[in-house]
Formats: structure tokens, C-alpha cells, sequence
């Protein structure tokens, strides 16, 4: 093997390489992406929780008040 089919085949490598590289990190930073808008869903999700428990439990508690002073 000579020198110039060496450089060829090295070349060769390095431009597979880098293009899988790039691929790659286009991959990871889709699937960052992809995270970042869960996290944030899931935080949206949760304030929506959070509000639905206070909501029932205002709810639960005037039903109760309302109950009480029925009784009395």
C-alpha cells in the first residue's frame, strides 16, 4: 500500500467520522430539546394540580361549613 491510498483511506475515515459526529449531535440536541419541553409540561401539569387540590379542598371545606351550620 502506498502513501496516497493511506491519505485516502485516513480521509475517508475522518469525513465518516465527522459526519456521524454531526449526526449524533444533532440527535442529542433534538432529545434536549424534546426534555426541556417535557419539563416544562410536566411543570404546567403540576400547577394545574396543585390548583385542582386547592379548588377541592375549598370546595370540601365549604361543604362542610355548610353542613355544620345547617346542623346547628
Amino acid at each position: 500500500m502506498d502513501v496516497g491510498h493511506l491519505v485516502t483511506i485516513v480521509l475517508a475515515a475522518g469525513g465518516a467520522l465527522t459526519g456521524a459526529i454531526g449526526i449524533m449531535y444533532k440527535t442529542i440536541m433534538q432529545l434536549n430539546k424534546d426534555q426541556s419541553d417535557i419539563r416544562e409540561q410536566l411543570g404546567e401539569m403540576k400547577g394545574k394540580q396543585d390548583g385542582i387540590e386547592s379548588l377541592s379542598t375549598e370546595v370540601l371545606q365549604t361543604v362542610h361549613n355548610a353542613l355544620n351550620k345547617k346542623e346547628k
